[in-house]
């Protein structure tokens, strides 16, 4: 049913449908309705949170990585679908292994973590 559901939702735009946006808006709603037939209530909500981000995706993906590890993800929501659909998220933003200082200053943090950190070391630097 979850799988007949996201095809839905996915389904084509149709001419005379009104805008991509208004049309996958409308298929999400009904794909919420879909019964999930399961007393996880973890994975009802991984499900909904899934079907919440499917018409976000068709403007891209928002990941925060991390760069010591082809999966290395901060959670967002957007990569419930994946979690849900059981499918592998890998990026490829590594550091060289062999890069000691960097890998020492960078350590497990996220992209979203450094580019804070970079925004407070401009601004210290302007005082």
């Amino acid at each position: 049913m979850l799988a007949f559901c996201i095809a839905f939702a996915f389904h084509l735009h149709s001419p005379g449908e009104g805008s991509i946006d208004e049309a996958a808006e409308r298929r999400c709603a009904v794909a919420k309705r879909c019964p999930l037939r399961t007393s996880d209530e973890n994975l009802k909500y991984s499900v909904s949170e899934a079907i919440d981000a499917l018409p976000r995706m068709q403007y891209g993906l928002n990941v925060n990585i991390r760069f010591n590890d082809v999966e290395g993800f901060e959670y967002m929501s957007d990569s419930t679908v994946f979690d849900v659909l059981g499918i592998r998220l890998l990026h490829g933003w590594l550091l060289d292994a062999n890069d000691e200082e960097t890998l020492r200053v960078i350590g497990n943090s996220a992209y979203n973590q450094l580019a804070e950190r970079l925004v407070e070391a401009s601004e210290n630097e302007q005082q």
